[in-house]
């Protein structure tokens, strides 16, 4: 592996650090944009569902059992953005640790190939000298 990247191995990097970018700015929009509000939007789903249980229309606003509130639904969008990092990060680790492996493996073998080719022309040099020597009286 070398410099410059094959087209294909840019693009993929690009492309997931594109969507780790905008995971973690989706991250940080939830956390500075929403949570200050939640309360709020809960305690106004709250009033409306009350509103609507004195005007006789039960659980017509405000969550139902399947759903949660604001609150917890932006939690769970946090929590899902932020457990996609991790599992990013620890997924780049690894295949981080797996190149360094096959490079230092490739390094070694070519370490190897090396001195391989270095002995088979000595090799070669010293059959075609005995050669030289046996053929001069």
């Amino acid at each position: 592996m070398g410099k410059p990247n094959s087209p294909v191995l840019s693009r993929v990097l690009r492309q997931k650090g594109r969507k780790r970018a905008e995971r973690a700015a989706l991250v940080q929009q939830l956390s500075a944009e929403e949570i200050p509000f939640v309360a709020q939007e809960d305690a106004w789903e709250e009033r409306l569902r009350k509103l609507a249980e004195e005007e006789g229309i039960p659980h017509a606003i405000g969550p139902s059992s399947r759903e949660g509130t604001y609150h917890q639904t932006v939690a769970v969008g946090i929590r899902y953005l932020v457990d996609a990092l991790a599992a990013e990060k620890a997924d780049m680790i690894a295949r981080g640790r797996a190149m360094l492996k096959i490079v230092d493996a490739e390094r070694d073998l070519a370490g190897k190939e090396k001195e391989e080719r270095k002995r088979l022309r000595r090799a070669a040099w010293e059959a075609r000298t005995m050669e030289g020597e046996k053929t001069t009286p």
